[in-house]
């Protein structure tokens, strides 16, 4: 039934994708094979208005929840100042905030209150869910320098949004999780070669980081996601094709995992065997698609 997927993130088990040409969002369990299909809010119109979307479980219910932002898309916005930052594409801030919650099998506009007007969003690339929280790259279109790159995070029990504080000069290029930590990866900008900082966030309360580690990565190459022992599992471009690697910070050594392809991306995601959607049927669909 997917025709267009695109991998949001992984959260208790469950693997979430988005159909972007059917505005479908599925919840699939692969360790038990049951999915959940839920159909989205209709945008008023699809060249005007654009969304990013979280997900994740509220630590005291384990209740599932989806969030949807809806924004203004501006293609106005600089985008060759944007991509010099990073690949991501930036858009204008969301204006409104649905949430569906799968013991009622319905969506609703959130209690929480929106985020700051002057944040801009990421829309391509998979936010990190930790600990029933869910965090996005943004930017903040009143910083005109390179530290306007922030994070924005969503409480799933609260519905609260939050706005991260960085490293001072700290400038994410992406996120990973490691452990149940956030893990942030941005440029060096005092070294004299390029090369980049891995930051660790210890306590989600006081938001310390911690630099775990330098590295200085080929050109075009991004931090997709960490093992257990904390080594990077980096995506490297060779030629026409991409390749996936592991980075031992310690002995600076890089070993070849043997994965590559041409003309895609890849993405790592923790995983974990769960009873997720056990009580559902095989297949479950939440408003017909």
């Amino acid at each position: 039934m997917l025709q267009h997927p695109t991998v949001i993130g992984t959260s208790h088990g469950l693997m979430r994708l988005h159909d972007n040409k059917r505005d479908v969002v599925f919840l699939w369990n692969l360790s038990i094979r049951k999915a959940v299909a839920v159909v989205l809010p209709p945008n008023k119109n699809k060249d005007i208005y654009g969304n990013v979307f979280g997900f994740g479980a509220c630590c005291e219910t384990h209740e599932t929840k989806i969030v949807k932002l809806t924004f203004d898309n501006d293609d106005d916005d600089d985008d060759d100042m944007q991509e010099a930052i990073d690949p991501y594409q930036i858009d204008i801030i969301p204006s409104k905030v649905e949430v569906f919650t799968l013991s009622t099998g319905a969506w609703r506009s959130s209690y929480g209150k929106l985020p700051r007007e002057s944040i801009q969003f990421c829309i391509y690339g998979a936010g990190v869910v930790i600990d029933g929280v869910y965090y996005w790259l943004a930017s903040d279109r009143i910083s005109m320098d390179d530290n306007s790159r922030i994070i924005i995070s969503f409480d799933m029990t609260s519905e609260e949004f939050r706005e991260v504080t960085l490293p001072l000069g700290l400038s994410p290029v992406s996120m990973s999780k490691l452990g149940e930590s956030l893990v942030v990866v941005g440029p060096n900008k005092h070294a004299i070669d390029s090369c980049y900082d891995v930051w660790m966030m210890g306590d989600r309360v006081q938001q310390s980081f911690t630099r775990l580690f330098t590295f200085t990565p080929k050109e075009g190459a991004l931090v997709r996601g960490f093992r257990k022992s904390g080594e990077p599992i980096i995506n490297v471009p060779e030629g026409y094709e991409d390749e996936l690697v592991v980075y031992d910070p310690y002995s600076k050594h890089v070993n070849d995992l043997g994965i590559e392809r041409s003309h895609c991306s890849f993405g790592v995601y923790d995983y974990m065997e769960t009873l997720f959607l056990i009580d559902q049927p095989n297949f479950m669909v939440y408003n017909d698609i």
